[in-house]
């Protein structure tokens, strides 16, 4: 009996005999391990280990060179440039140098193949395609693992190109030409087949000058980069330094697969923050979910030890030590948790290798071979474990504890409870709760970490204190019917089985209600920061057409005029009005912009504006569709426009009796300069709170008188009337078969989006599911465990539904006692994390936050909805008829 192997004969007896029981245990501690072990492995799949990632961008080459001249002072990279690790030490432009030069500096041993990547406009039918292009000999073997083809072959001559499945299927396939501006002939597709990194972003890959116009400027040059596949012996860290002091970034597989020690990198990257706050919110949830499952399992221990009470007692007469009881309970831990751990484990395999095609179908990038990692998953199975013992621990503790004179006589009770247990808990409790608060005050220094760990004590001191409000429960069951006083006394008898029940679904209900405040506080930012495009109500037409280099664009005026008029005969209730605006630049400029300043100075009048319609400057002799503004406000900006004034909007408190209305032009390459302008106009100036779809309105009679009747033009058209759902779908099909560049949006103010719907349906369902899973366990090992009192009850004449209402009752006491608990602590970290999430400094003052929003619908439904439906649930799911057996089994 010295040792474990006597507990864990015990431990594989006990779960051969109660089969339901082991089974129910086993569930709970295989499904987690299960779940992240596939987890695991789908993100192992998914992302690519260092020596497949070398060979997607390097293919079969040694280096890639990516070269910038000499002009720019060389650069400084870290081992891996791949994802922008470097930066050049001059301001000059690169000036890359041809393959001669390169050849000179890398030996004349190395062979180059050129690499050219950059992005390409495309015209396809109506719609222009926008797309990375790489130009480089597919047919090199050093180019191999670049770009796979599955259909024709790679390209061989001039102008061939081919392309992945995306591209493909957007109308590029086999065969198929598109014009690429710059380039004279059309390039022609000769294969399909993919590409290592994007699996529905379109790419493409040809010959060189198939896909890459020339460069003709120094910009240019920057935007297309030159760069090098390079074979030659190995590059060592210590010659990539000196070659970067000649102007090249050099990705070296060797120093790739082999990276040098920090203390030889000249800047090393410094660890992210970001990357911190990961691992500490990954560390939480681990330690989260052991917790949970530890406590969802300890009411199956918690009867295991009371069915081997009488076996223990035997044990402890016969002169055996309180360790060698605590073995023979934390042995079923042992043996359960080792089962549930290694079946979740193995069973992991094959279900994600299962649903790697549906994780990939939802990918952006292609999955790299099926990896399992095997020391993750045994670390995760070992966390499975540790939960299936730390929920047999307690249980295992206090039958070591037990009275033996008491346990031989069939009396059965929970030792009397440690007076310090609650009193520590509170404190744990109090010591989480002010961690969490300067977590959220100090959320830029180190306030996440804080947060995180702050969390998890909180959960630990709520545990703790879990037998205080049982015991009070029971206390106050006085007056309750027979069923509510036997559920809650025999709760607080058997405190082993009923507290880790209790802390299971208030741990659930805390995580729930905090991420509830979390999703509602952020919604309640986005709605008080929302910006009007438009008065709720109203709807906008835009025409914004893509076009290429060369290409003749339509008249704007033209197309307006045709859509006004397919509205007006389609959908004649809605009023259509033009909204006009400074436009398109004169004096011979090519670009502009208008703004409006005081007379006076040189003052910002508007912090937060939008141009709704692409300007700011908009002409009009009435305000209906500026935003921003009250009623009183409004009508005094009419009356300002009747009179010929301008009305701006502030919300700077500067409010100009006179403005200037200016505009700035500007040549390609060249420096700005003064425009047309309107000098001395008189003006009413509105302070607004947020921010308004304009910045200024201004009457046509004040254009006019200036001269710039000329510069207005119609920018949009906006709609009045009666815009319902039907009505925005007719209206968008009626501009789209006018063009397909023309677009309508109806402001509806600020809508909940879906994601945040689904998000707390989520929670809602989790919470639910737990809670049940919790309540549902608990009560019936708890029925089991009672078998003996219901017995009695049935022998003294006791109603049929007695075993029913004792069910419900004890569903009742789990859930509601775990629901109001779990509700109060989590409204710690859930206003904790609000706080830092809804707090922005860089928008105006009265919308910086932080926003605080509690879903009060959803708190009840979980502190008062789920336990009603956990207890119906409990008293459907139980037999009436009580159990006519001996009162000593």
């Amino acid at each position: 009996m010295g040792g474990w192997r006597f507990a864990l004969r015990i431990a594989a007896r006990d779960v051969r005999r109660h089969k339901l029981r082991s089974a129910l245990v086993l569930t709970l501690v295989a499904l987690p391990v299960l779940l992240v072990c596939v987890g695991l492995i789908l993100v192992r799949t998914s992302a690519y280990s260092t020596a497949e990632n070398v060979d997607r961008h390097l293919g079969a080459a040694d280096a890639l060179v990516h070269d910038f001249g000499p002009e720019v002072g060389g650069v400084t990279q870290l081992p891996d440039p791949l994802d922008g690790g470097w930066t050049t030490l001059g301001d000059a432009m690169p000036a890359p140098r041809n393959q001669t030069a390169i050849q000179a500096l890398l030996g004349q041993d190395a062979r180059l193949v050129s690499l050219v990547q950059s992005n390409v406009s495309v015209r396809l039918g109506d719609r222009v395609l926008h797309f990375p292009v790489t130009e480089t000999n597919l047919a090199d073997p050093l180019t191999d693992g670049l770009f796979e083809v599955l259909e024709g072959r790679a390209p061989t001559g001039p102008h061939e190109v081919v392309v992945n499945e995306a591209l493909a299927e957007r109308g590029l396939g086999m065969g198929a030409e598109f014009e690429v501006p710059g380039i004279d002939e059309p390039a022609t597709v000769v294969g399909v087949g993919r590409d290592p990194f994007s699996r529905l972003q379109e790419v493409a890959y040809g010959s060189a000058g198939s896909l890459v116009a020339p460069a003709t400027t120094m910009e240019e040059r920057y935007e297309t980069p030159q760069q090098w596949l390079v074979e030659r012996s190995e590059i060592s860290w210590s010659e990539v330094k000196k070659l970067n002091a000649q102007g090249l970034v050099v990705a070296s597989r060797a120093v790739l697969l082999d990276p040098p020690p920090t203390s030889e990198v000249d800047h090393p990257a410094p660890e992210s923050f970001e990357n911190q706050e990961r691992a500490a919110i990954l560390a939480m949830i681990a330690v989260m979910v052991l917790l949970e499952v530890a406590l969802l399992a300890g009411p199956a221990f918690a009867v295991t030890a009371r069915n081997h009470t009488r076996t223990l007692a035997l044990v402890a007469a016969s002169g055996g030590t309180p360790r060698q009881a605590r073995r023979v309970i934390l042995a079923g831990g042992l043996v359960l948790g080792g089962l549930a751990a290694v079946g979740g484990m193995l069973l992991s395999v094959p279900l994600a290798a299962a649903l790697v095609p549906l994780a990939q179908r939802a990918s952006w990038s292609w999955f790299g071979p099926f990896d399992v990692p095997w020391l993750l998953m045994l670390a995760v199975a070992g966390c499975g474990l540790l939960a299936a013992v730390t929920a047999a621990a307690v249980p295992a503790w206090l039958a070591s504890r037990q009275d033996v004179v008491a346990a031989l006589a069939g009396r059965r009770a929970d030792p009397p409870p440690s007076r310090r247990s609650p009193l520590v808990g509170l404190v744990v409790l109090g010591v989480g709760v002010v961690g969490a608060a300067v977590g959220a005050a100090r959320y830029a220094n180190y306030g996440p970490l804080l947060m995180t760990a702050s969390v998890v004590v909180v959960m630990i001191g709520m545990v703790m204190v879990v037998p205080v409000f049982v015991a009070a429960s029971a206390r106050l069951a006085g007056r309750l019917p027979l069923a509510g006083r036997f559920a809650a006394r025999d709760a607080a008898r058997h405190r082993t089985r009923t507290v880790p029940a209790v802390a299971a679904v208030a741990a659930t209900v805390a995580g729930v209600v905090a991420l509830g405040i979390s999703v509602s506080s952020d919604e309640a930012e986005s709605r008080a920061t929302y910006s009007l495009q438009l008065p709720e109500g109203q709807a906008k037409v835009d025409w914004y057409p893509e076009s290429l280099p060369g290409e003749e664009v339509r008249d704007r005026d033209e197309v307006l005029d045709e859509v006004r008029s397919a509205i007006e005969d389609t959908v004649p209730e809605v009023d259509v009005h033009e909204v006009r605006a400074f436009g398109a630049p004169g004096r011979g400029a090519d670009n502009n912009w208008w703004e409006v300043r005081p007379s006076s100075g040189e003052e910002v009048l508007l912090n937060n504006s939008s141009s709704v319609f692409g300007s700011g400057l908009v002409v009009a002799d009435d305000m209906r569709g500026v935003t921003g503004l009250d009623d009183g406000q409004l009508a005094r900006a009419d009356e300002a426009l009747a009179e010929g004034r301008a009305v701006v909007l502030t919300d700077r408190g500067v409010l100009p009796g006179e403005v200037d209305v200016v505009e700035t032009v500007w040549n390609d390459g060249e420096d700005e300069r003064p425009g047309d302008s309107i000098k001395g106009l008189e003006a009413l100036a509105l302070e607004v709170d947020g921010s308004s779809n304009v910045e200024a309105v201004v009457p046509p009679v004040a254009v006019a008188a200036a001269g710039l009747a000329d510069r207005v033009e119609v920018v949009g058209l906006r709609l009045e009337g009666d815009l319902d759902r039907d009505t925005e779908k007719l209206l968008g099909e009626t501009v789209r078969g006018v063009d397909q560049a023309a677009e309508v949006y109806v402001e509806r103010g600020y809508e909940r989006s879906d994601e945040v719907v689904v998000i707390l349906w989520v929670l809602a369902v989790a919470a639910a599911l737990l809670m049940l899973a919790g309540t549902l366990t608990a009560t019936f090992l708890s029925l089991a465990d009672a078998r003996p009192d219901l017995a009695t009850l049935a022998a003294v004449g006791g109603p049929l539904r007695t075993r029913r209402h004792v069910a419900a009752a004890y569903a009742l006491v789990i859930s509601g006692l775990g629901a109001v608990l779990g509700a109060a602590v989590g409204f710690v970290p859930g206003i904790a994390v609000s706080r830092p999430v809804t707090t922005n400094t860089w928008a105006a003052p009265e919308l910086q936050g932080p926003y605080l929003d509690v879903p009060w619908l959803m708190v009840l439904g979980v502190v008062v909805a789920l336990p009603l439906l956990a207890t119906s649930v409990m008293w459907l799911c139980t037999r009436s008829r009580l159990p006519m057996v001996a009162r000593i089994d």
